[in-house]
């Protein structure tokens, strides 16, 4: 059953409906007159998003609700961090977690097909630009496809990258500036003698985490009549709350209508299912040799269920595509951005080589990613122009 009304508590005993409707004017209260801005507002007081990110969603909400909180209403809030941080309520900051919870109160924007839509639209940009410099094995002025850096150095005044391209040869090129966009935990081995040029941020490096995620995509041949955006699948209630228990009961945690942006009905859809592994050593059983089919054969009796809630059924599938990520959530863990962490992962190597990633602010949100790339782009043009 897909109880549209989950959050407000209709239907349950009277004490739980209070715990419920206690929890959402909290939510409110917070979007509406202490939302805690991540990156920190520059110029402004931020000592108490400090206070709030050295303890624990769930340490912090419990303080606020001043009742104990239903089962039922702590496995929504907890599916919710499993989806959106690859981690439980009570392993997130609660700066962090607010961060994104209240945000919930301003509505969303969804894109067409998601955040490819994004990428997509990047590359038609840049597309445009390449136009004419399209030649050779390693083409592009503005972008080389199919390329791998992995030797990023200072040299005199500048900085030299050093890449294999498409057809495997060696390129060395200099630049004034170069910013690193990818993980911290490929900037460490990427970066010629990191533990020399910054030690501190070497060390800041070591304290980061991540948990790695499932995307599936199931391809279908039949119209959904129901609307909606996110389904939670919580069950019958009796979730896993702890990472012990997901790990012995890891199972998708969300049904995303893919199509969810286009304006108009359609006889053929996409589900987009989210799985986090949000446990310490869940990235190793992504990299065992029977990792694919392991999780596969774990997917397969989840979809009938899935499709059976939207009345859509399993002859409808003409494709499953599984994608696994192994490091896609930076765990947003408390004292991070406290503890002064997060300035030593940001700030940049002798004011040559930046950073710009979600895992800048140990916060897993593409609009961090913007955020910095944004600030990078401003202090680099700054100092070059």
């Amino acid at each position: 059953m897909i109880q549209n009304d989950f959050w407000s508590g209709a239907g349950l005993p009277r004490d739980e409906a209070a715990a419920f409707a206690q929890y959402a004017s909290i939510v409110t209260d917070i979007g509406e007159n202490q939302y805690p801005e991540i990156p920190l507002p520059l110029g402004e007081d931020n000592q108490w998003i400090l206070d709030l990110d050295a303890v624990t969603f769930k340490d912090d909400l419990e303080q606020r609700m001043g009742v104990p909180i239903p089962p039922l209403l702590a496995a929504g809030i907890q599916g919710y961090f499993y989806s959106s941080f690859g981690a439980g309520w009570q392993e997130i900051s609660a700066a962090c977690g607010w961060n994104f919870v209240a945000a919930e109160e301003f509505g969303r924007w969804v894109l067409p097909g998601g955040n490819a839509y994004m990428a997509d639209a990047f590359w038609r940009k840049l597309a445009a630009l390449e136009a004419k410099s399209l030649r050779g094995a390693c083409p592009g002025q503005y972008v080389r496809a199919g390329c791998r850096v992995f030797d990023v150095r200072l040299r005199g005044p500048r900085v030299q990258v050093t890449y294999v391209d498409s057809q495997q040869q060696l390129h060395s090129l200099v630049a004034k500036r170069v910013v690193m966009a990818c993980p911290k935990r490929v900037c460490k081995f990427a970066i010629h003698d990191l533990q020399v040029l910054d030690p501190e941020k070497l060390l800041a490096i070591s304290q980061i985490a991540a948990r790695p995620y499932l995307v599936v995509n199931v391809l279908l041949n039949h119209a959904i009549e129901a609307q909606f955006y996110d389904l939670f699948l919580l069950g019958d209630g009796d979730f896993p709350m702890t990472p012990e228990e997901v790990e012995l009961n890891s199972e998708v945690t969300d049904v995303i209508a893919a199509r969810f942006a286009q304006p108009n009905p359609a006889p053929r859809n996409v589900l987009t299912l989210y799985w986090p592994l949000p446990w310490p050593l869940a990235a190793f059983t992504l990299l065992a040799e029977d990792a694919w089919t392991c999780y596969a054969e774990k997917l397969v009796p989840q979809l009938e269920p899935m499709l059976a809630l939207l009345g859509v059924p399993t002859t409808a599938i003409q494709q499953v595509r599984m994608t696994r990520w192994g490091h896609a959530m930076t765990l947003a863990r408390p004292g991070l951005i406290a503890d002064g962490v997060v300035n030593l992962l940001r700030r940049p190597i002798a004011d040559r080589i930046y950073f710009a990633h979600h895992d800048n602010w140990a916060l897993p949100a593409v609009e961090t990613s913007l955020l910095e790339a944004h600030d990078v782009a401003r202090r680099i043009e700054h100092d070059l122009y």
